[in-house]
């Protein structure tokens, strides 16, 4: 387990974290974000664009999909006029820009929100999918689920900083813990710098749901700063809402489990409900959550976009995508999922890949860095290591590539579960991604390896895993369907 865990685990133990409030709510869920991210080093350049996700230059090798005739005109005015007010609301997306990671039918997919609107719209559910902006901007054309563009107000409006309370309460015992228990620990100012815009934001998205009332509203990663106040708009309004799982969970990280100090009536900060891929991750995160409790509920879903490409018929490929997949069928290749670090990538890695000549390479950056595919090629000829490929690794559909190489390598990327399900075999190659995935390590799910010589063995041999006791990764559309059926009401 991480090390940050530990330490939030031990002052959970020496203080009253729940004690600690700013006006009515408590604000531990703040702080475990605080030293959570304390831990990571990452690459802090973000989308803010499509462009800076997707190189048009491979759109050739896209999917296609049937959307049983969506009049996407309809569907956009229907959804301005429930943003508005004016038509009713039944669920409430709030998208994110940079979850358009795949193309289809030529149009921008957002692999997490779509299939759950498409099972929705099954049923007859209404929604609305939003995405937020500081910036004013047109409607987001080109996506494949019309979007609606929201401008957010300035946080710093006095009209809904008006009210804030005066500070935070029982607070100080909480950072005397800290001191003891850790070498970095966060701080009571890091604490205050984000209340403003939380108060702030919690009062204009109170004003934007009593306009749109909706009955569930889903997110993307509950814990950023505005995604916070959220959901304690909705919790005073009685308002459900849900966390669609959008990457690994797992016992290291603080904001979905080891709440040792978690109330009955849950936190005002978190959701109601999280969406999680299987049972294994509802069984790690509900682990110390009080057996009777009021909220928060794991809830398995899967993950219908994996459930859409296991569906036969369903997801169709491009003649250009069709070919590049039956050449990487035809060779050795090995599918190396990179992270969004400031590293370039891992130390032993050249070396591994010097190793393997007669094996390809598939270097697939996160969707946030195709801006280093030059660095990364440059330092790699380089040092004249030259059996690797970069741009359609990275561009190329991931499912698509799953079910077309031998193996998956990986830090501690996602990409590790979400190969699973295509019965990819998988190794984990950093200290960190043992701690994530342990469990599956020592089950024989998974392997590790951590020197050039032991990463490249690995591939050499290339081993089958030992089957799934229990699925990390549900497939199926039922699955998700009953998650939707159960939260909607």
């Amino acid at each position: 387990m991480a090390s940050g865990v530990h330490e939030l685990i031990e002052v959970e133990k020496r203080a009253d974290v729940n004690a600690m409030t700013f006006g009515d709510t408590c604000v531990w869920p703040i702080v475990r974000r605080i030293r959570h991210f304390g831990n990571i080093d990452k690459d802090r350049k973000q989308p803010t664009t499509l462009a800076e996700i997707e190189d048009t230059a491979f759109k050739d090798f896209a999917i296609q999909m049937k959307d049983n005739g969506l009049d996407r005109t309809a569907d956009l005015a229907r959804q301005k006029a429930a943003l508005a007010g004016e038509a009713p609301c039944d669920a409430l997306f709030i998208s994110r820009l940079l979850d358009h990671t795949d193309r289809v039918n030529g149009l921008h997919y957002n692999r997490l929100t779509d299939p759950y609107i498409a099972l929705l719209r099954e049923s007859g559910i209404r929604h609305l999918k939003v995405e937020l902006n500081d910036k004013s901007g047109d409607d987001l054309a080109g996506r494949y689920e019309p979007t609606v563009a929201l401008q957010t107000p300035p946080w710093q409006s006095e009209q809904y900083l008006a009210g804030m309370p005066e500070g935070v309460m029982n607070s100080s015992a909480v950072f005397e813990a800290f001191a003891q228990v850790s070498q970095r620990p966060p701080t009571f100012d890091q604490l205050a710098s984000y209340l403003p815009r939380l108060w702030s934001r919690r009062n204009y998205f109170r004003q934007l749901l009593r306009r749109i009332n909706p009955r569930v509203v889903f997110v993307i990663c509950y814990y950023s700063a505005d995604m916070l106040a959220l959901m304690w708009a909705c919790r005073t309004l009685g308002i459900p809402t849900v966390d669609i799982q959008h990457g690994q969970k797992g016992s290291s990280h603080a904001l979905y489990s080891q709440w040792t100090r978690m109330p009955e009536a849950g936190y005002a900060l978190l959701p109601d409900h999280f969406f999680c891929w299987g049972m294994p991750e509802k069984r790690i995160q509900e682990a110390t959550w009080p057996a009777m409790r009021l909220r928060p509920f794991c809830e398995i879903s899967g993950n219908p976009w994996i459930g859409l490409w296991r569906e036969p018929g369903v997801i169709g490929l491009s003649d250009k995508l069709t070919a590049f997949c039956a050449d990487l069928k035809s060779r050795k290749t090995v599918l190396m999922g990179l992270q969004p670090l400031k590293a370039l990538m891992p130390e032993a890695l050249p070396g591994a890949m010097r190793r393997t000549p007669d094996w390809l390479w598939l270097l697939r950056l996160h969707p946030h860095q195709r801006y280093r595919i030059a660095e990364i090629t440059a330092y790699l000829e380089a040092g004249r290591i030259s059996n690797f490929e970069i741009e359609m690794a990275t561009n190329a559909p991931l499912y698509a590539l799953c079910r077309s190489t031998k193996r998956l390598l990986t830090q501690f990327s996602t990409v590790a579960s979400e190969a699973l399900a295509f019965d990819l075999p998988v190794t984990i190659i950093d200290q960190d991604g043992y701690d994530i995935y342990k469990p599956e390590i020592d089950e024989g799910v998974m392997s590790y390896a951590l020197t050039a010589d032991e990463i490249a063995r690995v591939v050499l041999e290339n081993k089958p895993p030992q089957p799934q006791r229990e699925a990390r990764v549900e497939g199926s559309l039922d699955v998700a369907r009953r998650a939707l059926a159960k939260v909607m009401g």
